[in-house]
């Protein structure tokens, strides 16, 4: 299946995608964690990158995305912004620390902020809690594919990947 052929299935999540398009996850391999309070919005997230191959991790909150971080390596982690108890910036800063205080090194994990609120105010407090990407709701699957693309160049050239 070509690229336009993609595009048919990308606005409806419920329309299966024939499973040709494991190939991006194929040469791409990543391992990503979903981190939202609402079970819908984790749900188109999951189903997008279902059709594209991947087995995403969830977690209902910020909390016990961070406790899946702090057990296994990520290479992705798409994140609510608001989210009880822990946000969506609190949980990128409290990444950012562990991974300073971790053996990690340079191998530090994509924050992408998934959020409807785009202020610049927003967008700058995601910058500075170290996040890597900004993705506006809705979400759709060019925009999540886009984002991989993008964080796959950084991710494949690191130490633990050669």
């Amino acid at each position: 299946m070509n690229e336009s052929q993609e595009d048919l299935f990308a606005s409806d999540p419920s329309i299966p995608l024939p499973q040709t398009t494991a190939s991006f996850a194929e040469k791409r391999p990543l391992r990503i964690l979903v981190a939202d309070d609402n079970a819908i919005n984790r749900n188109v997230v999951q189903t997008i990158l279902d059709r594209l191959g991947y087995q995403p991790i969830e977690a209902s909150g910020g909390e016990k995305a961070m406790g899946l971080l702090k057990k296994e390596p990520f290479d992705i982690l798409f994140t609510d912004i608001d989210m009880p108890e822990m946000d969506g910036v609190e949980l990128a800063q409290a990444l950012r620390e562990h991974e300073k205080s971790s053996t990690m090194g340079s191998n530090k994990t994509e924050i992408i902020a998934i959020t409807a609120n785009v202020s610049p105010e927003t967008k700058l407090r995601c910058k500075l809690a170290g996040m890597d990407g900004f993705l506006e709701k809705p979400i759709d699957q060019d925009r999540i594919k886009n984002q991989l693309l993008k964080s796959w160049r950084r991710i494949k050239n690191r130490p633990s990947r050669s």
